[in-house]
Parts: structure tokens; C-alpha cells; sequence
């Protein structure tokens, strides 16, 4: 992932995590539509399950926390991505083993999509 200060690109998007550096303390940002910038907003869909936002309460996923695996839940995952992020092409792989049985995840991969 590069690096840029604000006055480095033309229309600044701050990087996720927020992050200050330098010798200014400057933040970093992201050119918009830039595969970055597209990544970090995916990053951002799913940082937050809906209704933690107070400002945009439907901003989100649903919550995960104590799911079981379901296909209605990755449904809802790739939903809320397609919803929020309509420049990204991506993909919801639920389909992987962890080691533990009782343990689910999302694999999500995030790119830019060509018609944005």
C-alpha cells in the first residue's frame, strides 16, 4: 500500500485505518477511485454492523458477533457491499476451513471495477 500526504494527490481520500506520520503529522490519504481508496471503503462496509453508525444508522453489515454460518448472512454481506460500494468488484468466499469447527469466516476481496 503506498503512502501519500495530502498534497501529494489530487483529490484525497484518507486511508483506513487512519493514520498520522511525518514531520508535519499529516494524515494519509488515497487518490479517489483509486484500487486503494475502493479497498479501503469495502474495509469500512464491514468495519461497521448496522446500526453502530449514529449519523447513518443502515451503513453496514449485519452483525456477526455469535452468527451461525448461513448463506442468508454471507447474502446480506455481499448485499450491503454491492449497496454501499458500487465501485468495487468483489468476491464473499465463505467456503474456507479454519482449524476450529465452531469458528466461521468471510474471505473478501475487493478490486475496481472497470465501469464504475
Amino acid at each position: 500500500m503506498a503512502s501519500f500526504r495530502q498534497n501529494d494527490v489530487r483529490n484525497p481520500h484518507f486511508q483506513l485505518p487512519l493514520r498520522f506520520g511525518g514531520i508535519n503529522g499529516g494524515a494519509f490519504m488515497n487518490e479517489q477511485d483509486s484500487g486503494e481508496d475502493i479497498t479501503d471503503c469495502v474495509k469500512a462496509i464491514i468495519a461497521f454492523p448496522v446500526e453502530t453508525r449514529e449519523d447513518m444508522p443502515e451503513f453496514g453489515i449485519p452483525d456477526l458477533l455469535f452468527q451461525n454460518y448461513s448463506p442468508v448472512v454471507v447474502a446480506q454481506v455481499r448485499s450491503a457491499i454491492e449497496q454501499w460500494e458500487v465501485r468495487a468488484v468483489f468476491d464473499v468466499d465463505s467456503d474456507f476451513n479454519l482449524t476450529d469447527p465452531a469458528i466461521w469466516g468471510l474471505l473478501i476481496s475487493a478490486g475496481v471495477s472497470d465501469h464504475g
